[in-house]
């Protein structure tokens, strides 16, 4: 005997593959979160997408996350600081004298 598996074999999806090409490229081309994205689906797409069904459809293209949809530009990537290399203007040193404590006074005091 063998156990089979229990993951479904096929995907039960209220969007067509045409309408999840349409609305990942929409998402990646306007920049909109996912409830903006829901309310546009149902709109103008299909009005039975929900949420989750949207959330699933990002994440099997791979624009599930804000950030992922943000181009980088080499030009507006900003280098690392570093350290300055050279000599120091000036060099500030403070010095404190503080207060002899009991344990430190000779014996002759106490």
């Amino acid at each position: 005997m063998q156990d089979r598996s229990y993951r479904p074999h096929t995907l039960h999806t209220t969007l067509a593959p045409a309408q999840e090409i349409i609305v990942v490229e929409l998402c990646r081309l306007l920049l909109l979160l996912l409830d903006d994205m829901r309310v546009i689906t149902q709109e103008f797409i299909n009005p039975h997408a929900s949420w989750a069904g949207l959330y699933r459809c990002f994440s099997r293209y791979g624009v599930n996350t804000f950030k992922e949809l943000i181009p980088v530009d080499e030009v507006e990537a900003k280098p690392t600081k570093i350290f300055k290399s050279g000599d120091p203007s000036y060099l500030n040193i403070d010095i404190k004298s503080l207060p002899q404590m009991p344990s430190q006074m000779q014996r002759s005091d106490v």
